[in-house]
């Protein structure tokens, strides 16, 4: 600790902006090599893999694992330190989401969502539908029992 307090101050920061405007500069060579687009044309062909390879039905957090380890593995070692597996897993999970969102209906506008949730709905509203039928057939058939 005492080394620490004898480093002066404009070192540290100096050496902290040497860093910085290194991650900077790789960062700047890395995507002008490779644009946005082909890396995410590279996960959608992971995900395309993905369902090949786990077809068997419930297996999607597998195949998102999948997808995540093998699409960290394109990324240059400095981008890996820096971007961690959760959040390359929300930005696959976007991507993933656009792409169902562009194949149900041909338009981007969260339509997939809204058909989910729609069909929820309609679930819901069957199963109150049929526990109010079941409710009034108990109550004809213990009706008519009393009846008897």
């Amino acid at each position: 600790m005492e080394l620490l307090n004898m480093i002066p101050v404009w070192l540290i920061i100096i050496v902290a902006a040497v860093v910085i405007l290194t991650i900077i500069a790789m960062a700047v060579t890395y995507f002008k090599n490779r644009t946005l687009e082909d890396i995410r044309a590279d996960v959608y062909q992971l995900i395309l893999k993905a369902e090949h390879i786990y077809e068997e039905s419930g297996s999607g957090k597998q195949k998102m694992k999948w997808v995540v380890s093998q699409a960290r593995k394109l990324l240059p070692q400095w981008a890996q330190a820096l971007i961690s597996e959760d959040t390359l897993m929300d930005i696959i999970q976007i991507w993933f989401d656009g792409v169902k969102d562009l194949l149900d209906d041909g338009k981007m506008n969260n339509s997939s969502n809204m058909r989910i949730r729609r069909a929820a709905s309609a679930a819901l509203l069957a199963f109150i539908d049929y526990q109010k039928f079941l409710h009034s057939w108990r109550g004809i058939v213990s009706s008519r029992q009393a009846g008897r």
